[in-house]
């Protein structure tokens, strides 16, 4: 029988790339938007509203990722490149409109969003795989059935 993963795996893993992901929004959103005056205050708009929705995306990407494993059965590199894949669209897609509704009175406000968001989807798909990766490693969460003697 496969192990059970918790509910608190799952929000340790939301938390963990929250951080981590927010960090480079934020570094991204001040180069990209560099010319405004308020890009730092700006750009610490977008991670943080990012962090909220987000954490609450991810988690339901998590949960449903989980079921698919649960019907089909298989844990591999092709799944976890397929969860960062997915994962990616939904979170550059977010960072996107978050990104034009904060910075809408920047003159190349939707030139810039997309920058911003193809850079991020490049940067953070490799972040994301190895995070996957490092979390596949980690025990935390996941209750194995014990065999009766």
């Amino acid at each position: 029988m496969s192990p059970s993963i918790s509910y608190k795996r799952h929000i340790a893993k939301t938390i963990s790339w929250r951080i981590i992901a927010s960090i480079i929004t934020f570094l991204l959103a001040i180069l990209f938007f560099k010319g405004d005056p308020n890009a730092s205050e700006k750009a610490l708009g977008v991670a943080m509203i990012e962090s909220v929705l987000k954490m609450l995306f991810y988690y339901g990407h998590e949960r449903i990722w989980y079921r698919i494993n649960a019907v089909v059965n298989v844990i591999s590199k092709k799944r976890h490149f397929a969860k960062a894949i997915t994962w990616r669209i939904i979170a550059s897609l977010t960072t996107f409109v978050i990104t034009l509704i904060i910075f809408k009175d920047d003159a190349g406000a939707t030139e810039k969003a997309t920058g911003l968001m193809l850079a991020e989807t490049l940067i953070k798909m490799a972040i994301y795989y190895g995070h996957e990766r490092a979390w596949y490693r980690l025990n935390f969460g996941i209750e194995h059935e014990r065999k009766a003697s």
